[in-house]
């Protein structure tokens, strides 16, 4: 009897250790590391997990970033090759992103949309981004990024934004002025534009307290109406410590009447860092640079990088005027960087 149970326990080791390992046992940890895990992954694949089992169904409801990329945006419009309106197929993609949204459990810590080709009716995305700004602001949204790429010689984005600059309405403030607890926002592409559409403010109807950080790109600084909505977005945010600015310019002008007195006095009490990307050198550069210099009392560190195309005999002009500023803080290191330096 010892005998045979010896063999039956050494049996028994044995058939386990040769038995295959199970081959779901990420299923079996915790639900909030399953939902770390989806939390990884880009935002169409993270959705699909949901199909694996119960366990993985609602995983994805619950990742805190919600990233719409240029690449989400391609594998939709993939699935729509047989659609030739690009109306409906715009239609279609912000259906698939508020169904998205409705799906969605937990907190949206951050909401990116990055559009290019593909979504070519941006009225259809302006008009749904009026309903999602509520919704992000219940779900206690700190980090919005919208970006827009004009898409060939499309126009309904300019016909659009014209037609809003005749309202009463602010664009920037009915954006912005509910998300009060946004800690960082990034604009860029055609975006600044309808921000900047509508009605000007001196500052939003409620502050942006909690903004910390304001990637501003391609933005027209020798058009009134955009370098108003920068300045009203940099008054309304009276803790702002980042500023990173990224400016493109039309044919037309350098506003000639672009004066001081249009950046009315203020004071950046917390702004410690600012940054100038593809640096040109215009008045309309050269009057901001001057006026963030006046107004920052603890500004540790000015960045400017110059455009790969300025003569390096302009740029150290430039630098010199710059350096020739009134500054509020007397600890500031304005350094400069040409294309060639950065290279190296």
């Amino acid at each position: 009897m010892a005998r045979s149970k010896g063999k039956k326990v050494r049996y028994n080791k044995e058939h386990i250790l040769s038995e295959p390992p199970s081959t779901d046992i990420i299923s079996e940890l915790p639900g909030h590391l399953r939902e770390t895990i989806v939390g990884f992954l880009p935002l169409e694949d993270a959705v699909r997990t949901s199909i694996l089992s119960r366990k993985w169904r609602y995983c994805w409801t619950m990742i805190p970033n919600l990233i719409f990329e240029d690449t989400f945006v391609d594998r939709i419009m993939d699935k729509l090759f047989e659609y030739d309106d690009p109306e409906l197929k715009a239609f279609k993609l912000v259906s698939v992103i508020n169904k998205i949204l409705l799906l969605h459990n937990g907190p949206i810590v951050k909401f990116s949309c990055n559009f290019d080709e593909g979504f070519r009716d941006s009225r259809i995305f302006h008009d749904y981004m009026d309903q999602w700004i509520p919704l992000l602001l219940r779900k206690g949204t700190k980090q919005l990024v919208l970006e827009h790429k004009e898409v060939g010689e499309f126009k309904t984005l300019q016909n659009f934004l014209s037609s809003q600059t005749q309202t009463k309405r602010s664009n920037v403030d009915h954006v912005l002025g509910s998300l009060s607890n946004i800690e960082k926002f990034s604009v860029a592409m055609e975006f600044m534009q309808y921000l900047a559409a509508g009605r000007r403010l001196k500052t939003l109807s409620k502050p942006l307290l909690c903004l910390k950080t304001l990637n501003i790109s391609d933005i027209y600084l020798n058009k009134l109406s955009e370098v108003s909505c920068l300045i009203c977005l940099i008054r309304s945010a009276p803790n702002l410590c980042q500023l990173n600015i990224s400016a493109k310019y039309v044919a037309k002008g350098d506003f000639k009447k672009y004066q001081m007195k249009d950046f009315e006095e203020c004071t950046m009490d917390h702004l410690e860092i600012v940054t100038f990307s593809y640096f040109e050198g215009f008045r309309a550069e050269m009057k901001l640079v001057k006026f963030l210099l006046a107004c920052s009392p603890l500004l540790k560190k000015m960045s400017i990088h110059s455009h790969e195309d300025l003569e390096k005999d302009v740029a150290l002009m430039m630098f010199k005027e710059i350096l020739q500023y009134p500054t509020a803080s007397s600890r500031v290191q304005i350094q400069h960087t040409t294309p060639a330096e950065i290279d190296v």
